[in-house]
C-alpha cells in the first residue's frame, strides 16, 4: 500500500518538475513574442502545440515512473485520475481568470504564467491528454517480462 501511495506522490512530484523545467527552457527558447500574442498575454499557437508536447512528454515519463515504482498499472491509473481532476480545476480556474490586460515588451518567466490564457477548449483537453499519455507510461514501465 504504501509502494502505491509513493509511486502516485512521486511520479506527481516528477511531473510537476519536469513541467516547470520544460516549460521555463520553452519560454526562454522561444521568446516572449512568439509565446503571446502581440500586446496581449493570449497564448499563440505555437505555445499551445509546445503546450501539448511538453505535456505528453512529462505524464509518459510521470506514468512511467509511477508504474516502475509501484510495480502494478493501478497507481497509474490513480495518478492518471490525479491529472484528470486537478487540470480540470486548473482549467476552470484558467476561464475564469481577470483580463490581465496589455502586454508590454519582455515578461519575466513567473509573469508570464501567471498571466497566461489559454482558450478554454484546449485548457479543458489538456488533462485528458495528460491521463493519456500518463497510462501510456504506465504501461511501458509494467508490461510484463516474457
Amino acid at each position: 500500500m504504501l509502494r502505491a501511495i509513493g509511486s502516485v506522490v512521486v511520479g506527481y512530484v516528477v511531473a510537476a518538475l519536469l513541467t516547470m523545467l520544460l516549460f521555463t527552457a520553452a519560454y526562454l527558447v522561444i521568446g516572449v513574442d512568439r509565446t503571446f500574442e502581440p500586446g496581449t498575454y493570449t497564448a499563440t499557437p505555437l505555445w499551445n502545440g509546445l503546450a501539448i508536447v511538453v505535456s505528453a512528454v512529462v505524464a509518459t515519463v510521470a506514468g512511467a515512473v509511477c508504474g516502475l515504482i509501484a510495480r502494478s498499472r493501478t497507481p497509474v491509473r490513480v495518478l492518471a485520475a490525479l491529472f484528470v481532476v486537478l487540470g480540470v480545476l486548473s482549467a476552470a480556474m484558467n476561464a475564469n481568470k481577470p483580463d490581465p490586460g496589455p502586454r508590454a515588451g519582455d515578461v519575466p518567466v513567473f509573469d508570464a504564467a501567471t498571466k497566461a490564457k489559454q482558450p478554454s477548449w484546449f485548457a479543458f483537453s489538456v488533462p485528458f491528454i495528460g491521463a493519456v499519455f500518463v497510462t501510456l507510461g504506465g504501461s511501458l514501465s509494467t508490461r510484463k517480462k516474457p
